[in-house]
């Protein structure tokens, strides 16, 4: 009898084993699909953002060429940007310059602002001259670049 249960209790664990290696297997197979699911998760939330981002640069775009094509001259064109940035370069360069000629900081600052703004005006009465439009808008985008620019400059290192 003893043979017997030891037999029948050998004859068992075989398939016991079986079992226990097969859902061990459909475990690591459940857990791998899990993790594959949530990386996918995380793309498409990530992609999710960039499409957001997208359609509110879009919108911001769209709202700022309509109001420059209704009203012919807009706050936010290119046209704005490239005052913007030439007036922060010519404000950078002329303190550079003066900075180099050896002038102190302050007098230098002076100088590349003045220099900026006379720029900037000068720009205007030429379009004035021969398109006969003077832009406010575009003074005030020089004003605010040699503005950022020095305020860029005010923080470099002595």
């Amino acid at each position: 009898m003893a043979a017997r249960c030891a037999r029948h209790t050998r004859l068992g664990a075989g398939p016991r084993r079986q079992e226990a290696a097969r859902f061990t297997q459909i475990d690591a197979e459940i857990n791998a699909q899990t993790e594959r699911s949530e990386e996918a998760r995380q793309e498409n939330a990530s992609q999710a953002l960039t499409l957001r981002q997208f359609a509110a640069l879009s919108l911001a775009l769209n709202l700022v060429f309509a109001q420059a094509a209704v009203t012919g001259e807009s706050w936010f064109g290119i046209d704005k940007l490239k005052h913007f940035f030439l007036s922060a370069f010519a404000t950078s360069v002329s303190f550079s310059a003066l900075q180099a000629a050896g002038a102190n900081r302050k007098t230098s600052m002076a100088g590349a602002i003045g220099a900026s703004a006379a720029l900037g005006i000068s720009r205007e009465l030429y379009n004035l001259r021969t398109t006969k439009v003077f832009s406010i808008k575009d003074l005030t985008w020089d004003a605010i670049g040699t503005g950022a620019a020095a305020a860029i400059l005010s923080k470099t290192a002595r």
